[in-house]
């Protein structure tokens, strides 16, 4: 009786210096920051609005004689000649696998104006997405961003591509709803030549978003960042006297800051492909990529557009 009794008597003052021991790695574990690999929505976003914009322009620099036909005037130097206005609508839908699962949409609308061999126009983009990281981490994100874009030619050959974004997303994440401030932007400079039956583009674009997020529970007010830069090249083909097609092929560097003093970089291919065609009075256009968004993620992206001239 007298050994169950000190067993009992030292088991019970075992017990407050076990807890003493383990509440600060409980209190550590509870306290480490949440995952911010669920916050590349914005990466998303940028994508989508850059794939909108090689179809504003003219990278094939009429070499299949776009100035004859009307409905694809939207490519040609010919038709921001005119000082006229151009519009599109285009949606993207986009899947992640990998460290990130889940998936999103982009709805984006622009409006331009032709100067001679430039054009100037608003964006205005609606962004829904639904995200889950390695840890079973959700985010939910929804956000309007507007903003302006502009398109040059220059030396017949040469053609820029800019945007720029603003969006104050709205976020929930676990428990925890809140509003971040997100400016983004996106530039592509590219040049192209006849290759045979095919007009090949070799470009370099850089883009990228900083997102200003506040005290959300036991996590700090901190800046998060990401940038692309691609280096690519897309080869355009004509299968029909309406249509025209392409294939491309870009290396990636994405570098991913969580504002906490992490960094995340990978070298990556994204593989593209897209195809439009006259439809009544403007051009019907559909594309798809394949990459990865952040190291350890790959998206796949599918867009539908609508783009006019008048």
């Amino acid at each position: 009786m007298t050994f169950f009794r000190t067993a009992a008597r030292t088991l019970a003052g075992l017990i407050p210096a076990v807890m003493v021991s383990v509440t600060p790695v409980l209190a550590q574990a509870t306290n480490d920051p949440p995952s911010s690999d669920v916050f590349i929505s914005g990466v998303a976003t940028n994508n989508a609005v850059s794939e909108t914009l090689w179809h504003l322009s003219d990278p094939t620099n009429n070499y299949f004689g776009t100035r004859q036909r009307a409905p694809l005037q939207l490519r040609t130097r010919e038709a921001a000649g005119d000082s006229g206005w151009n519009a599109f609508a285009q949606v993207n839908a986009r899947t992640f696998v990998g460290d990130v699962d889940g998936n999103g949409r982009d709805v984006t609308l622009g409006i331009d104006r032709s100067f001679g061999a430039a054009r100037v126009g608003l964006l205005l983009t609606d962004s829904t997405y639904d995200l889950t990281d390695a840890t079973a981490q959700q985010a939910d994100s929804d956000a309007l961003s507007y903003g302006l874009y502009a398109l040059a030619e220059f030396n017949e050959t040469w053609f820029v591509q800019a945007f720029a974004l603003q969006s104050d997303p709205d976020y929930v994440v676990g428990a925890n709803a809140f509003e971040a401030d997100r400016t983004a932007g996106g530039l592509t400079v590219g040049t192209g030549r006849e290759m045979g039956a095919l007009y090949v583009t070799g470009f370099a674009s850089i883009n990228g978003y900083s997102e200003d997020h506040p005290v959300v529970g036991i996590t700090p007010a901190r800046t998060i960042s990401s940038t692309t830069i691609s280096i690519g090249s897309r080869a355009y083909f004509q299968p029909s006297t309406t249509a025209i097609g392409y294939v491309g092929l870009a290396l990636q560097h994405n570098s991913f800051d969580d504002g906490l003093g992490n960094d995340d970089d990978s070298i990556s291919p994204r593989l593209s492909t897209g195809y439009e065609v006259q439809a009544g009075p403007g051009t019907f256009a559909i594309d798809a990529d394949l990459g990865e968004v952040v190291d350890g993620t790959t998206d796949i992206g599918v867009s539908v557009g609508y783009f006019v001239s008048f």
